[in-house]
């Protein structure tokens, strides 16, 4: 763990290049610098180390690692010192923005709340309209195909009466008579049926006609309308037994780690849920 790695000219001017952004300052410490440079080699070293197996290779061991903690502390802090300028620069483009920002974000929220209620009022009032119209169209063309059945009924009970009066003629000796009642009946009753098929004909028409709605059409101004489909959990304990069942997925009952991972460094050895089993392992501080 004691090989150096030498930082060439080379390196130092590309970490020290006046023309990155956001630049390094050139006063950067050297001995961070230098572990800078040695990191890559360290970590190949430790990679490819034995186990250790000797108290003198873990006294080394130890020695190295509170070297490399120390690297780890300089770098960080120098990377904490060059970060802290632009970490504040962006809090303060932040704070100028975000306020304008969801300001407009909530004025959109309104204007669109209010848009879409009166689109859905709109839509809901075009619908009854359409309703009616049909209703209306369908009340029609019934009417039409009644009256139509009435006529042809009628034609019907005139055709028979017809036939019955010349009947009668006939019996009587009176066949021309005859004759001309059966030729009016028919004159009279061809009429008649003519005008009942137009009219069955015509509630065709009326029944099948496509509908046109006489609202306004709403402006859009260049946006879009598109449904957006959510989920909204109104009994976990169904979803959960869904779940125990086999019908969901596991992803769907995620548990939250970080909740007892917290409980854990909360109770620590008194930590006791069920199905959970707490673990300790050792870390290394310093």
């Amino acid at each position: 763990m004691n090989d150096q790695i030498a930082i060439g000219p080379g390196v130092a001017a590309a970490i020290y290049n006046a023309e990155t952004q956001p630049p390094i300052k050139p006063h950067i410490n050297s001995t961070a610098l230098e572990w800078v440079g040695r990191a890559q080699a360290w970590l190949s070293k430790a990679k490819a180390a034995k186990p250790i197996e000797t108290v003198e290779e873990h006294a080394q061991a130890v020695a190295a690692r509170k070297t490399i903690g120390e690297a780890k502390r300089q770098i960080e802090a120098v990377r904490t010192e060059h970060v802290a300028p632009y970490l504040a620069a962006q809090r303060a483009i932040n704070a100028f923005f975000g306020t304008p920002a969801e300001q407009v974000a909530e004025t959109l929220k309104l204007l669109d709340g209010r848009i879409l209620t009166f689109e859905k009022a709109e839509a809901q009032r075009r619908e009854a309209a359409e309703r009616e119209a049909r209703a209306a169209r369908e009340a029609e063309a019934k009417r039409l195909r009644e009256e139509a059945a009435r006529i042809e009924r009628e034609t019907r009970e005139r055709e028979a009466a017809a036939l019955a009066e010349a009947a009668a003629l006939e019996d009587a000796g009176k066949v021309d008579a005859a004759e001309d009642v059966i030729d009016a009946a028919m004159v009279e009753t061809a009429g008649k049926e003519s005008e009942a098929l137009n009219m069955a004909a015509l509630a065709d028409i009326v029944e099948h006609a496509p509908i046109h709605s006489l609202a306004p059409s709403l402006s859009t101004g260049g946006t879009s309308r598109r449904k957006h489909y959510s989920a909204k959990i109104v009994d976990p304990r169904l979803v959960v037994e869904a779940w125990l069942r086999g019908e969901l997925p596991t992803v769907a009952v995620q548990i939250n780690e970080q909740y007892f991972n917290a409980q854990a460094r909360l109770l620590k050895e008194a930590m006791n849920f069920p199905g959970v089993e707490l673990v300790v392992d050792t870390r290394i501080g310093g």
